[in-house]
């Protein structure tokens, strides 16, 4: 690989590792302080996205910005509605349309297989949307740092990996979580954010398909 393709790969990779963590914070809990900052200061720092997602809470102060997202967030995703959106793989993909099922399983081994912890604090399961973004986050920075060791055979393997869980896990539920979030008529803050997810994952569909390797 030319220095100029190695040097775009890493960017890419990167890039790519950002997207899927911004989008797993957004879904991790129910918003506290440091989460409005993290998003404000993203914003200063002239990240698009979280400008974007910003834009809502322009002249709220902390209070008001934490206990609106808190209160969208519940009604959306902890049953806080009539129509509450499911957040974990399983209760899109089981026969029993049930929490904690095989495709929960299935995911704690592949995060095992690759190192991957997810936090004793967090008391959601493991095939949650924000844990299945940070993974998919993790496994492109692992891709960017084999991209800059100049190691193509492990940029290659971490490529597949991404690959096959985006097809086994997240391109079969989370663009169906997507089009619930947006339809719902308690969402305010989180619609746009899951539309530019759903857009997010088009993209990355096809870059999948592109082995993501300059020609």
């Amino acid at each position: 690989m030319s220095s100029s393709d190695l040097s775009e790969t890493k960017e890419l990779a990167q890039n790519r590792a950002l997207g899927y963590a911004l989008f797993a914070d957004l879904f991790f809990q129910e918003a506290n302080e440091a989460f409005v900052e993290r998003l404000r200061e993203s914003a200063l720092a002239g990240a698009d996205d979280a400008a974007f997602f910003a834009e809502p809470l322009v002249g709220l102060n902390m209070q008001e910005a934490v206990s609106q997202l808190r209160s969208e967030y519940a009604a959306l995703f902890l049953a806080m509605s009539a129509t509450p959106v499911f957040t974990s793989e399983s209760a899109y993909l089981s026969s029993s349309n049930c929490l904690m099922q095989e495709q929960r399983d299935q995911v704690v081994r592949a995060y095992r297989a690759e190192g991957f912890e997810v936090s004793e604090d967090f008391r959601q399961p493991e095939d949650h949307i924000a844990v299945e973004l940070s993974f998919m986050s993790r496994l492109c920075a692992l891709a960017a740092s084999s991209a800059e060791r100049g190691d193509d055979a492990m940029f290659l393997e971490y490529t597949a990996k991404q690959k096959e869980f985006y097809q086994t896990h997240i391109a079969r539920w989370i663009p169906l979580f997507c089009q619930l979030v947006q339809d719902h008529p308690k969402a305010s803050f989180f619609r746009p954010v899951a539309c530019r997810l759903d857009g997010f994952l088009a993209m990355e569909a096809s870059l999948l398909d592109e082995a993501l390797l300059p020609a």
